[in-house]
Order: C-alpha cells, then sequence, then structure tokens
C-alpha cells in the first residue's frame, strides 16, 4: 500500500492513497494543541472505510486494543 504523509511541529497526518487491501478508505491525524507550559490536548481523528462488509464483532475488539496502544505510544513519545 502507499500512503500520503504529512508532519508538522504539531500535527502529522496520513492518506491512503493505494493498495490498501480490505481497507477503502483510511486517513487520519494527530494534532497537539499546548494548553500550558506543562499540559496539552491531544486529538485523534481517524476515518476507516472497508472494501466489503466488516461485522462489528470484529471491528470492535480491534479498536478495543489499538486505541489504548496508540496512546499509550504518543505518552512514550512525548516522554512521560
Amino acid at each position: 500500500y502507499s500512503c500520503r504523509h504529512q508532519e508538522t511541529e504539531r500535527s502529522n497526518s496520513w492518506v491512503l492513497l493505494e493498495g490498501g487491501g480490505f481497507l477503502k478508505k483510511n486517513r487520519g491525524s494527530w494534532t497537539v494543541h499546548p494548553l500550558s507550559e506543562s499540559s496539552c490536548e491531544v486529538v485523534y481523528e481517524v476515518e476507516i472505510e472497508f472494501s466489503g462488509f466488516v461485522p462489528s464483532f470484529m471491528i470492535n475488539p480491534l479498536i478495543q486494543r489499538s486505541l489504548p496502544r496508540l496512546v499509550q505510544g504518543m505518552i512514550e513519545r512525548a516522554g512521560h
């Protein structure tokens, strides 16, 4: 597959260009909004569209496992 990736000091975004297999659409971003000198808000947005029908009993466990890992990875990358 190939994605277009864009990164700035406070954001990271991607969009699937081709070859996603079972994914028809995959785009998203992380955006960091400073709140104070020692805190921030991180907004994660993702839009995914599958090529065919995928039942919720398959999608929900994936989301329940992957989102906490994404957040933990962001925390570790921030050095906390």
